[in-house]
């Protein structure tokens, strides 16, 4: 497959990112092949943490964390590291990041800013949709499409 051709994709959300390679096949279909997955080890099936008091403390009640929001900005550094690599490991020289847009800013919060800079930010949820439908999807044929014409 010639490299020029291959547009690459990342679909991330809290629970888990994949990395798309994208091409049109001969039929003039758009075809999206997964090439590498990351989970979210700390990912449960309730989404959202309350913050609840912890123990009293001289100025008033200390507060615990938002668990959610740990798990979030924990898998965020391990997302950016992740995409990082594979940026490398595969010589990707465009990447399109589809992710909702509150874990876009985790990934800022998280020291991304840097990887940011590398990859064009999509502000989409798609994580929930196949290779199948997202080959389908009109951002993804937008970004595609865009990727070519350079």
């Amino acid at each position: 497959m010639a490299e020029d051709t291959s547009v690459w994709f990342c679909i991330l959300d809290r629970e888990r990112g994949r990395l798309l390679e994208g091409r049109y096949v001969p039929n003039g279909r758009l075809h999206l092949d997964e090439r590498a997955r990351l989970d979210n080890p700390w990912t449960e099936m309730r989404i959202g943490g309350a913050i609840v008091p912890r123990k009293r403390h001289k100025d008033g009640l200390r507060f615990a964390r938002n668990e959610q929001g740990d798990k979030d900005l924990r898998f965020g550094r391990e997302a950016c590291a992740w995409i990082e690599r594979e940026l490398v490991a595969r010589r990707i020289a465009l990447l399109h990041l589809f992710c909702p847009p509150h874990f876009l800013g985790v990934l800022r919060h998280t020291g991304g800013g840097k990887l940011l800079a590398r990859v064009t930010e999509h502000e989409a949820d798609l994580a929930h949709l196949s290779a199948g439908e997202l080959a389908a999807h009109r951002a993804i044929v937008q970004a595609m499409e865009a990727a070519l014409e350079r």
